[in-house]
């Protein structure tokens, strides 16, 4: 209920939401007031520790990369962010939905990143070629980069 008040924009919540989730961000359901807070407006700052437990401990069957990508966008040079960007993309399959989102935020961030580069070969290698962000991830790695 309160991820949907934040999201029908009832500013109301905010203050509610930004309490609810200092006590109970590691939550399976967490994101779901975290990310409605992301999108009314609350500073990255703020959000930070709380979306960076809530990723550390999220289930497997849970999608973390709307709030990685986000992160990744907001705080660039964020290096212990950069970290668990690249755990998760290292862990999760090729075959998940949003691998490629998550991967292509940090090749905007780190362009020349060699290991970044391979890791979006590899998954040009096994991901189905029917997967929706192969086309996207295909163009990137054919971008030149300096470090190969």
């Amino acid at each position: 209920m309160l991820g949907k008040l934040l999201r029908e924009g009832h500013s109301v919540a905010i203050p509610w939401g930004l309490a609810w989730a200092e006590r109970w961000h590691r939550e399976r359901g967490a994101n779901y007031v975290l990310e409605p807070l992301w999108d009314r407006g609350v500073s990255p700052e703020t959000l930070r520790p709380w979306c960076i437990a809530w990723i550390r401990n999220c289930p497997a069957k849970v999608n973390p990369t709307f709030l990685l990508e986000k992160l990744i966008h907001a705080l660039p040079k964020d290096a212990g962010l950069n970290a668990i960007a690249r755990q998760w993309l290292a862990a999760a399959p090729p075959e998940h939905g949003s691998w490629s989102f998550v991967w292509q935020a940090l090749m905007e961030v780190y362009p020349d990143d060699a290991d970044l580069y391979r890791q979006g070969r590899r998954f040009l290698e096994e991901a189905p070629d029917t997967h929706g962000s192969w086309p996207h991830t295909w163009r990137t790695c054919r971008q030149p980069c300096r470090m190969r």
